[in-house]
């Protein structure tokens, strides 16, 4: 049987977790949660997910923060941002650190998946 692939969600909602987590694992995937920006950096260097879902808004690190030490970690990381942030200038900020996709929540389930799928081919 084929090992699942590892997806990290970093969000300080437990109710967002949740409801991604719910929607990853019914679409095969092994769920990783982190709730705050710290564990989130601690799980990514000992679990080595394939992805990352990162929010934004957290109260100790920022989701930018987490993101810029994601990328000292590995600069080939995935990361997708799921934010309520839609602000062009933190849009960009992200697209500068290499994050892939920038998705307002709540996230849908397909546009979800699909991106994940394409992220995971290219």
């Amino acid at each position: 049987m084929a090992n699942k692939t590892k997806i990290l969600i970093v969000d300080d909602s437990m109710f967002q977790r949740r409801v991604l987590g719910d929607m990853l694992a019914d679409n095969n995937f092994e769920v990783i949660q982190g709730k705050n920006g710290k564990e989130g950096i601690e799980l990514f260097k000992n679990e080595s997910p394939a992805i990352v879902l990162q929010d934004l808004l957290m109260p100790d690190i920022s989701g930018i923060e987490v993101i810029k030490e994601l990328k000292k970690l590995s600069e080939n990381v995935k990361i997708i941002v799921l934010s309520a942030d839609i602000q062009q200038s933190v849009k960009e900020e992200c697209e500068n650190l290499g994050v892939i996709r920038f998705l307002n929540k709540p996230a849908k389930e397909k546009e979800l998946i699909e991106i994940i799928n394409e992220a995971l081919k290219g």
